[in-house]
């Protein structure tokens, strides 16, 4: 008989190993499947000779897990985020045995249900005319539903059915009339409240750059530095060969830089926003688009006895090549 010792948590980091153990009450051959649960198409066979117990870690065969990415949406929106969900099927001469399915996603530390996802305070600052977006994670085939009320007496309702088991609330404050100062968030689960947020809402300044990266625990965050120290184009020519027919051949390379520094915060943030440097994925938010960038430089001042301290990053962006 052929049976499961351990089965991996819903939304377990593949970083960590995604691991079931079978176990058999005999010395067997055992061959395993690893099953794409939405296409029930095998993803890889392993199988292991003449043993009781076999482990069997399926995070290298199924990588590819939904990403999330940030939005410009000037409309506030709530969806499930797409998961990847895989089972195995255990089997030898005599027995086959499947197992439950488990649910993977773009998270790289552990979910808490009815938690943010998010390593940015319950408490922020958003300008008017700019979005965020933030995971929640819900029990699976529950009812999330959010009420985002202003200060002016505006309110926006938005429900969905949870059916993998963590869902994006994308806020767009231009769904908001101008002047709107603050947005209170309340996030329910089968009617019950369980968390909650607020945006104190502040004019833009045209200085100011909202960035949005990919943190090193997996989801999109946002924040705006207030101040723009400096914009550049750099560019670089370079002599390829000269042609009797066309004279001579360059290339040029070219990208554009930019310089941003935030306002003095609290150290904790600080911290927060270093996870911009290892960040696999960083976007500018550039004339109503997202563009993606590199962080060349970062900098940050500590004062105040090590309580407040300053952010000062150097995006480049915008990269060309043109050969002629």
């Amino acid at each position: 008989m052929l049976y499961y010792k351990q089965k991996p948590k819903d939304f377990t980091p593949l970083e960590c190993g995604v691991v079931f153990t079978v176990g058999s009450t005999e010395e067997c051959d055992i061959t395993v499947e690893i099953v794409d649960y939405y296409t029930d198409s095998v993803v890889a066979t392993k199988i292991f000779r003449g043993v009781e117990s076999a482990d069997i870690d399926i995070a290298p065969y199924v990588m590819d897990v939904a990403r999330v990415t940030p939005s410009l949406d000037t409309v506030c929106q709530l969806d499930d985020v797409p998961v990847a969900a895989y089972y195995i099927v255990a089997s030898s001469d005599v027995w086959r045995e499947p197992s439950d399915r488990v649910n993977l996603s773009f998270n790289r530390r552990e979910v808490v249900q009815n938690e943010l996802y998010t390593i940015m305070p319950h408490q922020r600052t958003i300008s008017y005319g700019e979005c965020d977006d933030i995971c929640f994670v819900s029990p699976l085939d529950s009812t999330v539903s959010v009420w985002i009320n202003s200060d002016r007496g505006e309110s926006k309702y938005l429900d969905v059915e949870s059916s993998s088991g963590i869902v994006q609330l994308h806020i767009a404050t231009e769904e908001f009339a101008e002047g709107v100062g603050e947005l209170s968030v309340e996030i329910y689960v089968d009617n019950k409240l369980r968390q909650q947020l607020h945006y104190d809402v502040v004019p833009r300044s045209p200085e100011s750059v909202r960035v949005a990266w990919v943190s090193t625990d997996g989801m999109v965050e946002r924040y705006t530095f207030q101040t723009t120290l400096s914009k550049s184009v750099v560019a670089e020519r370079e002599r390829l060969f000269a042609n009797p027919a066309v004279g001579e051949v360059v290339r040029n390379r070219s990208h554009r830089r930019i310089t941003v520094r935030s306002h003095s915060l609290p150290s904790e943030m600080a911290d927060t926003l270093s996870t911009i440097v290892a960040s696999p994925k960083v976007w500018l938010e550039l004339g109503g688009a997202l563009v993606p960038a590199e962080v060349l430089e970062t900098e940050t001042v500590s004062y105040s006895f090590g309580k407040m301290a300053s952010c000062q990053y150097t995006f480049i962006y915008g990269g060309e090549e043109v050969v002629l």
